[in-house]
């Protein structure tokens, strides 16, 4: 058997492997055998039918096609033991020739992994994110929160005031299109601490049980959707009900519904979590500041099958996220003014990033004398020279 190897750009390998007469005579007999097996003939038992009655049985083609899945399978496993590259996927298969009396010729084209250089990535310095401390009125904050979201509901006929919980249905569009997203139905709001577009509590306030209302609003300009941002909106409202809030009393008693014995732990322990929480906020910022810079000096070629397979684990994530929320995948690119090609261009940039630092790191912790065998080792790996790198 003869076995060649040609490379590739981008780290690929093509492997040509010649087999010789004597093999594919081998590899039908393995196949015949194999078919032998579940082929049923009157008059003879399973399995001891004839091999020259199971060939006839079974037809040329399908005995061809058995013998050329025994063929690929030894014939790969012979090539990969010789030219003891570790491919990076399976190998794309071309048969190029298969007679039984003739010979084989089977090409196997895959990826391996590349040659990785960095620089001089020890000096990499990043400047620390400034310190954020929790205020206290942060956390009274957050636990009068909690208060209002435990407040016992009574509903009242008259006006709505500021602090009342209204739950209504409203449709909003721009431009007399309307949008989903600015439409709901039996939608709960506590008014003067909804979060809503600046604006929109004010022209509830005052309104009734049964009280219809239009109305327009001006979304700020720099408001996170772009499809909204600095835009004009209208609104229909329809008030459902109207409560009025009864919010219980912070105290040691308020405190133990959320497990914590007196008011002045709650406090503690909601102000080390919220610091926790904004630490590890500064750190994912210093983080990716770090690996921006890493991937300014990997110099590598990125195996195409790291990138589809960096491209299909995106295309999961959105599938999955579209599937819980039972939405449709035009309808969420339309509503983003985006075509599915414009999406998968985004995701094959990302994934050459995410994929070009991937292996940095890998010879970064190659270098280092660092054994990587989980996420968690390698979490601890990033940590630890990003850590080092803060100036």
């Amino acid at each position: 058997m003869k076995i060649q190897k040609f490379d590739l750009p981008k780290s690929a390998v093509k492997v040509l492997v010649e087999a010789e007469r004597e093999d594919t005579i081998s590899y039908y007999k393995e196949a015949l055998e194999h078919l032998a097996k579940h082929t049923e003939l009157s008059g003879f038992r399973a399995g001891k039918v004839p091999m020259n009655l199971v060939r006839q049985k079974v037809g040329e083609e399908a005995l061809k096609e058995e013998a050329v899945r025994a063929a690929v399978s030894d014939m790969w496993k012979k090539a990969v033991e010789e030219i003891k590259d570790m491919p990076l996927n399976d190998p794309q298969i071309d048969i190029e020739e298969f007679d039984e009396e003739k010979g084989a010729k089977i090409v196997f084209e895959y990826d391996t992994k590349p040659v990785v250089n960095i620089g001089n990535w020890k000096k990499i310095k990043i400047k620390a994110e400034k310190e954020n401390k929790v205020e206290d009125k942060e956390v009274d904050q957050l636990i009068e929160s909690f208060a209002k979201s435990r407040a016992k509901e009574s509903a009242k006929s008259g006006e709505s005031k500021k602090g009342d919980k209204l739950e209504i249905n409203f449709e909003g569009s721009i431009e007399n299109v309307r949008k989903d997203k600015l439409s709901a139905n039996k939608f709960p709001i506590i008014l003067g601490d909804s979060g809503t577009i600046p604006g929109f509590d004010d022209n509830l306030t005052g309104l009734k049980k049964g009280d219809k209302k239009e109305f327009d609003v001006d979304f700020p300009k720099d408001h996170f959707d772009d499809n909204f941002k600095g835009k004009k909106a209208h609104f229909e409202v329809e008030v459902l009900e109207v409560f009025e809030l009864d919010p219980p009393k912070i105290d040691d008693e308020f405190a133990k519904t959320i497990g914590q014995k007196t008011l002045p732990e709650l406090k503690d322990m909601l102000k080390k979590d919220l610091q926790k929480q904004r630490d590890e906020e500064s750190d994912a910022i210093t983080k990716t500041k770090w690996l921006d810079e890493l991937e300014k000096l990997i110099k590598t070629e990125i195996p195409e099958s790291l990138i589809r397979a960096e491209v299909q684990r995106m295309r999961n994530e959105l599938d999955e996220f579209l599937n819980k929320r039972n939405l449709k995948k035009e309808d969420w690119l339309s509503t983003r003014k985006m075509t599915e090609e414009a999406l998968v261009q985004q995701w094959e940039a990302a994934a050459e990033k995410t994929v070009r630092v991937g292996l940095g790191l890998m010879e970064l912790a190659k270098e280092e004398n660092v054994p990587l065998p989980d996420n968690e080792a390698y979490q601890k790996f990033v940590d630890k020279i990003v850590k080092e790198a803060v100036k």
